[in-house]
């Protein structure tokens, strides 16, 4: 069998033009970046870009958040083309930040998935909603199935100042709530 390379880099050309990202540069480039204090699992790390979506040229989120990356959101211009290099540092970057506020916030001990869920969970909704959030006391209650059930309430976005609801954050938040689950 001949493969045709021509073809092949041109559906490869294709294809980052679009913006796509090569998930395995993003992923190698990820552990590059991390500083190796991360507890994430590759399944948790897996599940937030599979949440977020990849995408190497800047972007508005349903939000309206101009975004880059796997779901990146600082210092993004709008236009801007970033390899999948900078992806995996902004990844590393921006989990590193998640990672750092659960720590602070939760004194439960907690299984992998749950650590998982809820470094996701914190990448998407900030530090500041979560240490605000019914969630938080609930788990740092001992309440862990109330807490990740909690999750899909958190299943809105603002328009126009008003909060709507959006069937992609809702999704999101019933991923987050399964693997938080997964094994409790």
């Amino acid at each position: 069998m001949w493969l045709d390379i021509g073809v092949i880099a041109m559906g490869i050309k294709a294809k980052l033009a679009t913006g796509a990202c090569s998930l395995t540069v993003v992923i190698a480039s990820y552990f590059g970046y991390s500083d190796g204090n991360s507890k994430m699992s590759v399944e948790g790390i897996t599940n937030i870009i599979n949440c977020e979506g990849c995408n190497r040229v800047a972007y508005k989120d349903v939000a309206g958040i101009p975004t880059i990356g796997v779901g990146s959101t600082k210092g993004v211009v709008p236009g801007t083309v970033i390899t999948d290099d900078e992806v995996g540092r902004r990844l590393a970057s921006d989990i590193k930040q998640a990672e750092s506020c659960f720590r602070r916030r939760v004194k439960a001990d907690v299984t992998q998935s749950e650590y998982d869920a809820w470094v996701s969970f914190i990448f998407n909704k900030g530090c500041g909603a979560f240490s605000d959030s019914s969630a938080l006391k609930l788990l740092n209650q001992g309440r862990h199935k109330e807490a990740c059930q909690s999750m899909l309430l958190w299943n809105k976005i603002t328009v126009n100042g008003k909060k709507v609801f959006s069937k992609g954050v809702y999704n999101r938040s019933l991923k987050d709530s399964q693997l938080c689950l997964k094994q409790l």
